[in-house]
């Protein structure tokens, strides 16, 4: 039997060599955006960028690392805006520590970088060693270099602790601990490397740094692989410092496929001064171009239009010139994989614009042209010509209408290209969003941004893009609900006590303010749960209601005071179905660690949500009482709280008694 591969681990046994190739968006970026610039430059070279810009580092230390390969969260854009890098040094450190592990070592680093009087090392040999990352392990590198200057370690024993570090095998590491302490004697009484004691190291301190690699090297990054990586987050950078506008087509053009990502980019263009000039038949090509110090829509991002067609127009309008009316462009695309289902699209995005003719016109009286033209090319086809001459159709002004409002219009754009092109229909609420605060959905969805963490209240405005309604057991109706902005998307769970007072505001389209708290589930994207929809217009004019929303957001928890109820045992049902309907009193039975606990918070912002008038319990396990809540912690209880509540506090700690 032939075999073609091999796993990874069967070939670093064997002795062979393991290589991994990464094949990165961003270098056909960078190449794309090489290839604009030399339009006008033909001399550039990304090759040849001085590798230490201070314009550039300036950027990235003001957290503007917006389209900058690994800086665009906003989690690691916070680490430079503390950090200030000043070198391709700093920017392989961000890279190496901004992940589970060396992540702990943040704070310290940060604050020995600013204060380097106050590193300490536990051995002078580790000095030159851990220097360049102000005292602390960063890379794999610095594991190996450790292990060769404290316990005199060669460079291939070396690698093999560290890999069985990385892989945690753990008999392999004890092992290895005996070595790094008191080293190795081979057989014929020589030694291999002496160890870490015998090199003038404490017995305490050997085992602590030992155990501090064991922990940090599970996550280590190897610096080799983080300095390819800054090379590239480094050319990335320059490239948006100072050739803007071709990155960001090159950029916009790598992520067609991906609406929500276009859609945050030309936000950000936008922000910059960089408009989206919209389609054109005349003007675009297949991918999105820089034009005049603005980025011009490409063809292929609409929907039924096709690249064979795009190639087709580009090659006969190069050859032919611009074409000069609706009825020339129909006639000159004919053939070239063109008919109706992609003139539909063209009107709708826009592309036709630039003919003379509104959309309205457009829509109704193009099917007749392309007839006139189909008519014309049957008689050129045949050579039929008249007494006069040509006697093939000519062409015919299109009747008047009168057009589509502007926000009709940006719905077809968003129908065939998923965005709005012309326009943005939140755009007349963006005084409303300055005045209330409201978050970008792009920044709430983020899962680094330290202002959006698990239960944060947050104030969004957007618009209702879709809405599925469900009814709960108890007959009561809620919603899930898609909410956009010009960044992005995410779902708002509207439950029942909500949606009876704000459900008929839930329309396609329709603008909202929506404030309400952050919900995060493993493997999920953020939703956010809502405590209060209004229209903008209501928002603007003082309409939230703040007393219940600030006692959501406080951080004083309603505390539970007073005697102890008649003891009870918290018992959990044996199915979600069924619940215990044991002798005592009724109400929802909670069991949580304490009243400080986050388990509790999160209980309680629950409760908020669904006030009714349900009785409360709580047992604290620090104490082992049970404790009636106080009168504004009563609940309405239904099906989706009790399944929140059990996905919370587990299900054994939730029961309902009816």
């Amino acid at each position: 039997q032939v075999v073609t591969q091999y796993t990874m681990k069967a070939l670093e046994e064997l002795g062979l060599l393991k290589m991994d190739f990464l094949g990165l968006r961003n270098l056909t970026v960078i190449a794309d955006a090489e290839s604009a610039i030399r339009e006008t430059l033909p001399d550039f070279s990304i090759e040849r960028i001085p590798v230490d810009d201070p314009e550039v580092f300036s950027m990235l230390s003001a957290g503007k690392g917006e389209g900058v390969f690994q800086f665009e969260s906003n989690g690691i854009r916070m680490l430079l805006l503390q950090m200030k890098p000043r070198s391709l040094e700093d920017l392989i450190a961000a890279i190496s520590l901004y992940r589970p592990g060396p992540m702990d070592s943040i704070p310290a680093y940060l604050e020995n970088r600013q204060h380097p009087e106050k590193i300490r090392y536990a051995h002078p040999a580790l000095k030159p060693i851990l220097d360049v990352t102000y005292g602390c392990i960063v890379y794999q590198e610095q594991v190996m270099q450790i292990f060769r200057a404290l316990a005199g370690y060669s460079y291939g024993r070396a690698d093999i602790v560290r890999r069985a570090m990385a892989k945690k095998q753990h008999n392999v590491m004890e092992r290895e601990r005996e070595v790094f302490l008191h080293g190795f004697q081979r057989e014929d009484g020589s030694w291999e490397c002496r160890g870490a004691v015998a090199n003038g190291m404490s017995e305490e301190d050997a085992n602590k740094l030992f155990d501090d690699m064991s922990s940090f090297a599970s996550y280590a990054f190897n610096k080799s692989h983080a300095a390819a990586y800054s090379v590239v987050s480094y050319r990335t950078a320059y490239l948006k410092k100072h050739f803007p506008v071709p990155y960001w087509a090159a950029l916009l053009t790598s992520v067609l496929d991906y609406t929500p990502k276009v859609s945050e980019y030309i936000s950000e263009c936008l922000r910059q001064g960089i408009r989206t000039l919209p389609p054109d038949v005349n003007a675009s090509f297949e991918n999105f171009r820089a034009e005049d110090g603005n980025i011009r829509f490409g063809l292929l991002a609409i929907k039924g239009v096709g690249v064979s067609f795009v190639r087709g127009l580009v090659a006969e309008r190069t050859a032919g010139g611009p074409f000069t009316s609706l009825y020339d462009f129909f006639y000159r695309a004919a053939g070239k994989d063109f008919n109706r289902k992609t003139a539909e699209c063209l009107i709708r995005a826009g592309a036709l614009d630039g003919f003379g003719y509104n959309r309205r016109e457009l829509l109704g009286g193009y099917e007749v042209l392309m007839d006139k033209v189909d008519e014309r090319r049957r008689y050129e086809g045949v050579g039929q010509l008249g007494f006069f001459g040509d006697t093939a159709p000519a062409e015919e002004a299109l009747p008047h209408r009168v057009d589509f409002s502007p926000e009709e219009k940006m719905r077809m754009e968003r129908e065939v290209t998923g965005l709005y092109i012309s326009g943005h229909p939140l755009e007349a609420y963006d005084a409303v969003a300055e005045k209330l605060g409201a978050a970008r959905i792009a920044d709430v969805l983020s899962e680094d941004d330290p202002r959006y963490p698990e239960g944060a209240q947050a104030t969004l405005l957007g618009m209702v893009a879709s809405k599925k309604e469900k009814t709960s057991k108890n007959g009561a109706r809620m919603a899930f609900v898609d909410l956009e902005d010009e960044t992005g998307q995410l779902e708002l769970i509207v439950f029942p006590q909500v949606f009876q007072r704000s459900g008929a505001l839930l329309r396609p389209d329709q603008a909202l303010v929506v404030v309400g708290k952050i919900s995060c589930r493993e493997d999920e994207d953020r939703k956010l749960v809502a405590d209060w929809i209004l229209r903008p217009e209501e928002a603007a004019s003082g309409g939230i209601p703040s007393a219940r929303l600030g006692r959501i957001a406080s951080r004083d928890l309603p505390r539970i005071s007073g005697g102890e109820t008649r003891e009870e045992s918290i018992v959990a049902p044996s199915s979600p179905q069924a619940e215990p309907r044991a002798p005592g009193r009724s109400g929802l039975f909670l069991r949580v660690s304490s009243q400080s606990g986050e388990d509790y918070r999160r209980a309680v912002n629950l409760l908020e949500i669904f006030d009714g008038g349900e009785p409360v319990y709580f047992r604290f396990r620090d104490t082992g009482k049970l404790m009636e809540a106080p009168r504004l912690l009563w609940t309405a209880v239904c099906p989706v709280q009790l399944s929140e509540l059990r996905r919370i506090l587990g299900e054994e700690n939730v029961v309902y008694r009816a």
